[in-house]
């Protein structure tokens, strides 16, 4: 049985029907898409007359062909891969499930098929040097622009329930303070996309991206995960920050995360599963008392895993939580246990407020443990502003 992998996408930021699979396979920004095929290990790319030189300069790839573009007839490019798979004897091929419906179901009606999540997942997980050295850039342009945004909030006078700065004519709020990072992030070369400045309640959302007026003494996650405009590699770094001392009992639920952080990351080396690292975060947060509940109806707590890889996707491979997975040497992965409550909670140890507290290192995976990529601090009284 002579089987091929076909994958189709385009591998330019913003581009739809984006394929990280196909960039990282190609190492060829293209901004339309384009046909993939791997055959007992030879890659072969499809591209327009727009992109078929080009293509035969830059991709890394051992042939590029000539597609079909006439406008309005896909179908016939489609039909073009199909002969060619044949020409090459192929009588099974791999798809992404993803891949769209048009194309997957003419290929089942000629190949037997199987479709996996992602083809190169697996193989992207581990990270070669110069990709970590794209993390890695990307990761202290995010450290300079968090620095400055903390700045922003350290100049900042408390007045009663609001924030006020020299440089506004108006409370400080979440967008001027996504916008000081974002902007920094840019200037450098990284796009901040949909960075989380999330004060408060607002907190109690993992992902609400924040808006409306900063608070004194209230948790502010920031949430900051930019792309390289140039290589389109990630970087993820959370902090939780206050302007003014919080309560005794957001300062315990503070210290709680950032043990249960800590002593994760202890656990991570090259051979240890993953669900072993969750377990042990799990573990601290409920030592400390601070109850999780996932039922219909009352989610709170420690709701989500415990991180995941990055790369060339803000989330990819490894999930780092119950999956059972295995961390292996060269993995990039991100360590941010939290905590979340939308309504005040009547604890063991007391009325917990509403509110959330994450925080987020990246470390790579070593033999023997793991090297923490992000140098930014995280101590609770660093991050008292």
């Amino acid at each position: 049985m002579k089987q091929a992998l076909v994958l189709y996408g385009a591998t330019d930021l913003g581009a739809s029907e984006f394929s990280a699979d196909i960039l990282w396979a190609t190492e060829f920004k293209v901004p339309d898409p384009v046909l993939f095929v791997q055959i007992e290990g030879r890659k072969v790319l499809f591209a327009s007359p727009l992109e078929v030189e080009r293509a035969r300069k830059e991709a890394n790839v051992d042939e590029v062909l000539l597609y079909s573009v006439i406008r309005g007839e896909q179908e016939k490019q489609e039909h073009q891969l199909v002969s060619y798979l044949k020409m090459e004897g192929v009588t099974h091929v791999t798809i992404p499930e993803s891949l769209r419906y048009s194309l997957a179901s003419l290929l089942s009606n000629h190949f037997e098929i199987s479709a996996v999540r992602s083809p190169f997942g697996k193989e992207r997980s581990v990270k070669r040097e110069d990709e970590l050295q794209e993390i890695e850039g990307a990761q202290r342009a995010v450290e300079r622009a968090v620095a400055k945004g903390i700045q922003l909030v350290r100049e900042s006078e408390i007045r009663g329930d609001e924030l006020w700065h020299a440089s506004y004519d108006h409370p400080l709020t979440s967008n001027d303070l996504r916008s000081c990072i974002d902007g920094d992030l840019y200037i450098k070369g990284y796009l901040g996309i949909d960075s989380i400045v999330a004060c408060g309640a607002q907190a109690a959302d993992p992902h609400c991206r924040g808006e409306g007026l900063l608070r004194p003494y209230q948790p502010i996650v920031l949430d900051i995960f930019p792309r390289s405009l140039t290589s389109l590699y990630f970087a993820d770094q959370t902090r939780t920050v206050f302007k003014g001392e919080p309560s005794a009992m957001v300062k315990k639920m503070y210290m709680a995360v950032l043990d249960a952080q800590e002593q994760a990351c202890m656990l991570i080396r090259d051979g240890a599963p993953t669900n072993d690292v969750m377990q042990c975060a799990v573990n601290i947060l409920e030592k400390n008392s601070f109850p999780t509940s996932l039922t219909e109806g009352a989610v709170y707590g420690f709701i989500h895993g415990l991180g995941h890889g990055v790369g060339l996707e803000i989330h990819e491979a490894p999930s780092v939580g119950r999956s059972g997975e295995i961390f292996q040497e060269g993995m990039v992965v991100t360590v941010e246990p939290g905590l979340y409550y939308g309504k005040e909670i009547v604890a063991e140890i007391g009325t917990i407020p509403i509110g959330g507290i994450r925080i987020e290192d990246m470390v790579v995976v070593t033999k023997d443990g793991c090297r923490n990529l992000t140098q930014f601090p995280k101590s609770f009284e660093e991050m008292v502003l």
